[in-house]
């Protein structure tokens, strides 16, 4: 297969998408959209992969063979070499929990699907993401799910439309860019993870490579251009944040500088292009794929290896970084110069034989990590019984939580002891009211009554409030009207109201109608507590009787972690949370609120004499973690809080 010409500015490009993920990772906050290196890389991506594959049609040399096999010399050998440094790190470090989600990536990556996974199980910004060491994989998954689909696309193109190949690739940018934009609304994590809605960004790239291949310009725009898009791509790494809507529109600043720079900056005449080919930073894009795969498994062990002992400091990342690049430079060395260069696995039977071997190896370690359950016998049984304390979830959770609406309309929700006959109370609330079910479920059993579960995990139990967060979706406001009419329908007289009351300070900014709260809006300090009082009030017209669990302690570490490394280190002070931080909390949500509304029929439970003292929130007791993550309370949790709402039950 024909060769490119080597461009040093496009190294250049690399250490720059580069080193804009690792200082992001890295947590330096100068570069708050670092994460949108990765849109650099596919850019460039999509320019080479196009250009080779043209220059291999023109001369009647392309071969998928060959393009396979330079494929698998590229990215696999490095890569088996760190996911074997990984897993050997891991058997050593991590707890079993941990070690099952790591054999899911690896079974995952073998396939080139873990952006599958990861986009099932959540967004790229959540801080679960922090533990998961091969997270970073999912944009190699995307190249090479786009590396199996194009170059076939192409050959077809060239052989019976040839004439119409630019059309069909810009039709390929725009529907692709289309269905981002539409569907990035919908669900965002999807939107970020799968190929569908980031092909625009590679397509660019084989744009570029298809309008420009020799294209001169005249000195003073090829200036202007590669001036202009090293400027977008600067203001896009700079200004924007992990906060924003993304991808969308955003990402058309990195996708459009990169392809403008590769553009006007084919020579080293340009600034730029004579600032992008300065040895040194050509050299962190020689080694930039090693650099990549290395730096965030450091990265996560290092913060697993010190969450029971330290916080996370930006030196602590400086070293991390300057061991990744240790790292890479010896893999880019030994492993990857050595066989692209075929001096080692010379010959195409061996590389694909290796590169077979070691994705079948992925796959069957994967699986043997999740079929045996992280290897669990590594560890004691207290160490166990904390870490598995990630699963003491409410066991209705499945069945129960986010009922549909056309149930609810139906009364066909959820039931704490049907053998009780007709419900006389409801638990009204979100993920923190499910979490606390297990409790109502043996209040119910023991005093012989039953209820209704009305949860819906990430709405709090507000009417007319949405959550607009955009990885998720939600449907808050019409499940707490249907829930309400449930209430109302079925002549309720109690209800429980439990939420994470931090949505009173944060988090949901946006009330659907501001006209629902006259007489509110003017008393209240902000909108949220505006809409809780018009919440509470409707339910008071109804004669309801109103009580509402004031938020359980949010820990700033995850406590089942915590109290198992804690455990294997020997630390002998269990993992707790600061009073003064949960009061904080509470005296900006919750206890703001119930200073100003009081009276009849409302009942405020404080969860502090069951979990605090006057210095800390406990996490742990007699050997069990009361949390399942850092603001949700276990199963176990749930059952020592029964005693907050037993009185009402004995009533």
């Amino acid at each position: 297969m024909s060769k490119l010409y080597y461009r040093p500015e496009i190294d250049g490009l690399r250490a720059v998408a580069v080193l804009s993920v690792l200082l992001f990772h890295a947590k330096f906050e100068f570069i708050p959209g670092g994460f949108m290196g990765v849109d650099i890389f596919f850019v460039l991506s999509g320019f080479l992969i196009t250009s080779i594959i043209l220059k291999g049609l023109n001369n009647n040399s392309f071969s998928f063979i060959d393009f396979w096999e330079r494929r698998a010399r590229r990215i696999l050998p490095a890569s088996f070499v760190v996911v074997l440094c990984t897993l050997i790190a891991a058997y050593i470090i991590f707890l079993p929990s941990d070690l099952i989600q790591l054999g899911k990536e690896m079974a995952s990556q073998s396939l080139f699907g873990s952006n599958f996974l990861f986009a099932k199980q959540g967004g790229y910004f959540d801080t679960t993401n922090d533990l998961k060491p091969m997270l970073h994989n999912w944009s190699l998954a995307v190249e090479e799910q786009f590396y199996m689909f194009f170059p076939l696309g192409m050959l077809i193109i060239s052989k019976f439309l040839k004439n119409k190949f630019a059309l069909i690739l810009w039709l390929g940018f725009f529907m692709s860019l289309a269905l981002c934009l539409y569907y990035v609304e919908i669900s965002q994590r999807f939107a970020f993870y799968l190929l569908p809605f980031r092909s625009w960004e590679l397509i660019a790239g084989a744009l570029v490579a298809v309008h420009f291949p020799t294209k001169p310009f005249p000195k003073v725009m090829k200036e202007s251009l590669s001036l202009f898009g090293i400027s977008l791509i600067f203001i896009a790494l700079v200004f924007y944040k992990e906060t924003m809507l993304f991808p969308s529109y955003i990402a058309l600043l990195p996708v459009i500088g990169t392809s403008l720079v590769l553009i006007s900056s084919k020579t080293t005449d340009t600034f730029v292009s004579k600032i992008l080919s300065f040895q040194p930073i050509v050299f962190i894009g020689l080694i930039s794929y090693s650099l990549y795969l290395w730096h965030w498994p450091i990265l996560v062990f290092t913060n697993y290896s010190i969450y029971p002992l330290y916080d996370y400091t930006l030196m602590m990342g400086v070293g991390c970084m300057a061991l990744a690049v240790a790292l890479s430079v010896l893999t880019w060395a030994f492993v990857e110069q050595p066989i692209r260069k075929k001096t080692i696995l010379s010959s195409r039977s061996q590389i694909m034989s290796v590169s077979a071997s070691g994705l079948f190896l992925m796959a069957l370690i994967g699986g043997a990590l999740i079929y045996t359950k992280g290897l669990p016998d590594r560890y004691d049984a207290q160490i166990l019984k904390y870490s598995e304390s990630v699963n003491d979830i409410n066991p209705y959770r499945e069945n129960c939580d986010k009922p549909s609406i056309s149930n609810i309309n139906s009364s066909d929700v959820c039931q704490t002891n049907k053998d009780a006959g007709k419900p006389t109370f409801a638990l009204w609330g979100d993920s923190h009211a499910d979490a606390i079910a297990p409790a109502f479920f043996n209040l119910s059993n023991k005093y012989n009554k039953n209820g209704y579960l009305l949860t819906s995990s990430g709405c709090p139990p507000i009417l007319s409030v949405e959550n607009n967060d955009p990885v998720y979706e939600y449907n808050c406001s019409e499940q707490n009207n249907a829930f309400l009419n449930l209430l109302i329908r079925e002549n309720i007289k109690k209800v429980y109201i439990v939420s994470s009351w931090k949505v009173l300070s944060n988090k949901f900014d946006e009330i659907e109608s501001t006209t629902e709260y006259p007489g509110y809006s003017e008393f209240y300090p902000n909108l949220k507590f505006a809409a809780l009082a018009k919440t509470l009030d409707t339910l008071k017209e109804a004669a309801i009787d109103i009580y509402i669990l004031q938020n359980v302690p949010t820990a700033k570490k995850e406590p089942p972690i915590m109290l198992a490394l804690q455990e294997k280190y020997n630390i002998e002070n269990k993992y707790a949370i600061d009073i003064e931080d949960y009061e904080n909390d509470l005296n900006n949500g919750i206890g703001a609120f119930q200073e100003i509304y009081k009276g009849d029929g409302i009942h405020y439970i404080d969860p502090r004499p069951l979990l605090c003292n006057d210095e800390v929130c406990h996490t742990e007791l007699d050997g069990g973690s009361l949390y399942y993550n850092k603001s949700h309370i276990s199963a176990y949790g749930a059952e020592l809080l029964e005693p907050l709402f037993e009185r009402s039950f004995q009533e």
